[in-house]
């Protein structure tokens, strides 16, 4: 019995221990709040929904360049200058002041090498930054952008060089100009440009690079929706896929996959189609004229401000050799929104906005949702539990579930604290009528948990089978032995037998007192034999038929008790 005891404990405990193992597999975090309540994928949004989506889901692109150039300054000899304008005056006393500079200007540039010298190689070091827009397309920190966002080609660089050159000639020029203005010669605007642009072309010919940086960065706006430019999140990010930006090539390869080290982040998928025509978009991205017209008047509040147009997928355009089609929109881009995505009213991506016509604005291109997702194909892109959670939570704020739109708001928050905007859509949420919707859990969380969890499910279940059918034949078992060993079994009267007296010692004989008369027996017959008498006593355990059996003297006042019974066990 023992045995059997502890054997049922042990199985016991091994069901417990499975069915809690089980149970804390499954169910580690829950059912997600998208099986709970039923994320519907094919879920269409309204306008002001697709806002929030797209300003949680676009990053800026920062790609800043720095290089050290060399080339040879521009000296001034003032010295021989000087003698030259006081020559010319001597010689050409009545010119007037007009007529002399011109005569000066002519000797200048007849004789520069006179007056004018180049300076042994000097270096400066040179740094600019450039930005564009991207797109999260997988949770784990996988960006979406344009080639050419994060890479220079050779007119971008030669531009950066020129700023750099112009900025150092023109700080020495004005100098020369000073000096020259000494001796009574002043130049004008477009005289000196003249002259700026001479001396710039031969810096240029004359410059080369001795070594230049590239780095990438990503900002995101802060989770309280702040936009300054010091609110930025920002992270490094890696360069892992490029097509080309050069080239007919560039009007449909023109895309660039970026990692950070970040997790958790709310990514929007890629279309599984080609956008048809006359379907519409929603563009979304930082331009930078935009950030140029508030930082010129000294404000860095918008910098992270993302700007959001409306239009419609206008032409497929076909290219020969190509192995996508260009894709012609009407939504208004600049500068600064390439990269950004456009979007359906699914928000699924339709494209990456790479560039729009300088001769009429109202046409723009991206690049086709296919050419991004084959270019990602070998890394993990896509929706799970932040960003199914997070449109769930659009679905309900759209449809006035306030209370489950703040739950799904908050469960993102608890996934990733810097999810942009993401406080100012919690407070958004409560401030809207706080319905809640149906749990599903009875159908779509159940079903899901068995969809995902098959085979735990299966190997718990056969393990209480096993474990089960082992109890039911040990008790089985156990059983049969039992009744083998069992003795036969004893008859039980009809009447129980009454339990035996308690042993009662016996009551010693009162002693006798003489009577005060003296008594005189009376004689006996001498031929009979003596009779006991009624007085006489036994104690308990004698034996009546023993004739040597010791007995009370007669007339000790003893009765017999009449309390026995001939069925009486004196014993």
């Amino acid at each position: 019995m023992k045995v059997f005891k502890r054997i049922t404990a042990l199985i016991c405990t091994l069901l417990l221990v499975i069915s809690v193992t089980g149970v804390g597999f499954a169910n580690a975090d829950g059912i997600p709040l998208y099986d709970k309540y039923g994320y519907d994928e094919n879920f269409e949004y309204e306008s002001e929904m697709i806002g929030h989506a797209l300003k949680t889901s676009v990053a800026k692109i920062v790609m800043f360049y720095s290089a050290e150039i060399e080339y040879r300054p521009v000296l001034f000899n003032a010295k021989a200058f000087g003698e030259l304008v006081r020559a010319a005056r001597e010689t050409y006393p009545d010119y007037s002041e007009s007529e002399m500079k011109n005569l000066l200007i002519a000797y200048l540039q007849s004789y520069p090498d006179s007056y004018i010298a180049y300076g042994s190689s000097k270096e400066i070091e040179t740094s600019g930054q450039a930005t564009g827009s991207g797109v999260v397309i997988g949770e784990d920190g996988y960006i979406a952008t344009n080639t050419h966002v994060i890479s220079l080609d050779d007119s971008t660089r030669m531009q950066i060089y020129e700023n750099a050159l112009g900025e150092d000639i023109a700080n020495d020029l004005i100098e020369i100009f000073e000096e020259v203005g000494a001796y009574g010669i002043s130049f004008t605007e477009d005289e000196m440009n003249t002259v700026y642009y001479y001396v710039l072309e031969d810096a240029l010919d004359n410059a080369y690079i001795n070594s230049e940086r590239t780095a990438l960065e990503v900002w995101f706006t802060p989770a309280n929706g702040k936009t300054g430019m010091e609110d930025a999140v920002t992270y490094e990010a890696e360069l892992l896929e490029k097509g080309t930006s050069e080239g007919m090539e560039s009007l449909t390869e023109d895309a660039a996959i970026l990692k950070i080290d970040a997790e958790n982040l709310v990514a929007l998928n890629l279309s599984e189609d080609i956008a048809e025509i006359n379907s519409e978009i929603t563009a979304a991205g930082f331009p930078g004229a935009s950030d140029a017209i508030f930082q010129s008047v000294g404000s860095t509040e918008s910098v992270m401000s993302i700007t959001v147009n409306k239009g419609e997928v206008s032409k497929q355009v076909p290219i020969d050799g190509a192995k996508y089609k260009a894709l012609e929109t009407s939504v208004r881009i600049s500068p600064g929104n390439s990269g950004g995505p456009s979007v359906d009213n699914k928000l699924e991506i339709e494209g990456l906005n790479t560039y729009s016509l300088i001769e009429d604005s109202r046409y723009a291109y991206m690049i086709s949702a296919e050419c991004v997702k084959d270019m990602a194909a070998d890394y993990e892109i896509g929706q799970d539990e932040v960003s199914k959670t997070f449109l769930l939570g659009l679905q309900a704020l759209q449809q006035d579930y306030g209370k489950t739109a703040a739950e799904c708001f908050e469960r993102v928050k608890e996934l990733q604290p810097d999810t942009p905007y993401i406080d100012t859509l919690i407070e958004t949420a409560k401030k809207a009528p706080q319905n809640a919707m149906q749990s599903n859990d009875g159908e779509g969380g159940f079903v899901a948990f068995l969809e995902e969890n098959l085979v735990l499910v299966i190997i718990v279940g056969a393990a209480f089978v096993v474990i089960a059918g082992i109890v039911v034949l040990l008790i089985i078992v156990l059983n049969k032995k039992k009744k083998e060993a069992k003795p036969e079994a004893v008859v039980v009267p009809a009447h129980p037998v009454a339990p035996p007296r308690p042993y009662v010692p016996p009551v010693s004989p009162m002693p006798h007192t003489p009577p005060a008369v003296p008594y005189t027996p009376p004689a006996r017959p001498v031929a009979s034999q003596p009779k006991p008498s009624v007085h006489s006593a036994f104690r308990a355990g004698d034996d009546l038929s023993d004739p040597e059996a010791k007995s009370t003297p007669s007339g000790s006042g003893l009765k017999m008790s009449s309390n026995f019974k001939k069925s009486d066990d004196l014993d």
